[in-house]
């Protein structure tokens, strides 16, 4: 799945609380668990892409890859896979959507 929307509008957000399967406080908690580099935490905006992979068990719950559970509990836990792709909203991310897009090699 591929995240795409204006900066601002709440990708990040969204996939942070998938991940971790908490509410976002209204201050950017929950984008933070998507963030990659220092200048992400500092300014609160998505400036790379990133890949993120959520399993789902029969019930619906979320597993994330960073779980305190083991590769392989993981991968029998979840009966779905996601692949979830993080784009930022501003002109300079445009660019990278195509190369995102071009890896998964569609």
């Amino acid at each position: 799945m591929l995240l795409l929307g204006e900066s601002g509008s709440g990708k990040s957000t969204l996939l942070g609380v998938l991940k971790s399967g908490e509410k976002d406080n209204g201050k950017g908690h929950a984008r933070e668990k998507v963030f990659t580099y220092k200048h992400e935490f500092m300014t609160g905006i998505t400036q790379s892409r990133s890949h993120h992979v959520i399993g789902f068990d029969a019930q619906g719950k979320a597993y994330s890859q960073q779980s305190l559970m083991s590769m392989e509990k993981w991968l029998d836990n979840s009966n779905k896979l996601l692949t979830f792709i993080d784009v930022g909203g501003h002109r300079k991310a445009q660019k990278q959507l195509v190369s995102s897009l071009c890896s998964f090699f569609p």
